[in-house]
């Protein structure tokens, strides 16, 4: 009969249709509610729990820390620095000592070789020593040997009408020890003229002016001219010739170091600017070991 469902048809729908065809279905994600979740009359939901509380209270402002960290290590920087040179410096120079030249106690010295220049050896306690004289300063007024006894001093070979550029250089240079020393008593300089015919003590005088020398602490000497050669060759062992005019003076450049008992302590280029700061430290090398 058509249109009357059969058992056949029945059970065919109920048993086997579910497993074939399945409809499809909507599922629900069930959320659940924090606890003490309250919502209010206007419908703006508000939690009430503890990790938001604190969106409703004012968080103290801290007072911002000043940072001292960079400015100690800028401290550091620029203070260790000059600490250490200033520490080298005077640890050099409070231990430095220098050489006492030409004395017998040293194996290389060879003395002969003063006898040999024309000159009569001049030792005391085995040590050279540099000759006594007796010349004429800037100002007109004799000076021996003995006014530069218990003194440091500079000794050097100058000639007022110098053609070339070395004299005008070593009294620049010069310049300089007698302002690093200029509150020492105890430090001179001494410039012999090796032009003694033509530097009287009026030209030496005039020449002290142009350079700014210290009349206290800066001579010029002249005399003969034997005199002032024998002070070159046989005090300081430097050169000195006279061939006919004074263009042709042969004299050295060299600034000789002497300490308070008339003993050579060294050389220096004087037309050298690193060569005279040298010439500067180890006098003062001399004066702390006078102290010592």
């Amino acid at each position: 009969m058509v249109g009357t469902p059969t058992m056949a048809s029945y059970l065919f729908k109920t048993l086997f249709l579910p497993l074939s065809v399945s409809p499809p279905t909507t599922s629900t994600k069930i959320v659940r509610q924090p606890k003490n979740f309250t919502l209010s009359k206007s419908k703006n939901y508000r939690c009430s729990c503890p990790h938001e509380r604190h969106k409703n209270k004012k968080i103290p402002v801290m007072p911002e820390k000043k940072n001292y960290k960079n400015l100690a290590i800028l401290i550091v920087i620029l203070v260790l620095p000059a600490l250490f040179i200033a520490f080298l410096w005077t640890g050099e120079t409070k231990h430095k000592t220098l050489p006492i030249m030409y004395s017998l106690r040293l194996e290389e010295f060879d003395p002969t070789f003063i006898a040999a220049a024309g000159c009569t050896p001049n030792f005391e306690d085995s040590t050279h020593r540099t000759i006594p004289f007796s010349l004429t300063n800037q100002l007109g007024k004799t000076m021996t040997q003995k006014d530069f006894r218990g003194t440091i001093y500079v000794a050097n070979f100058i000639l007022t009408r110098c053609t070339q550029n070395i004299c005008p250089k070593m009294a620049s240079e010069l310049i300089r020890v007698q302002e690093a020393f200029k509150d020492d008593k105890d430090v001179k300089i001494v410039s012999y003229s090796i032009d003694p015919t033509y530097d009287t003590p009026k030209i030496l005088n005039e020449y002290a002016q142009k350079y700014g020398a210290d009349n206290s602490k800066w001579f010029f000497l002249t005399g003969t001219e034997e005199q002032i050669f024998q002070q070159a060759k046989c005090s300081y062992f430097l050169p000195a010739e006279k061939k006919d005019t004074y263009v042709n003076i042969d004299h050295s450049e060299r600034f000789v170091l002497v300490d308070k008992k008339g003993q050579i302590r060294g050389y220096y280029k004087g037309t050298e600017l690193v060569d005279v700061d040298r010439l500067i430290h180890e006098i003062q090398v001399l004066q702390l070991e006078d102290q010592e």
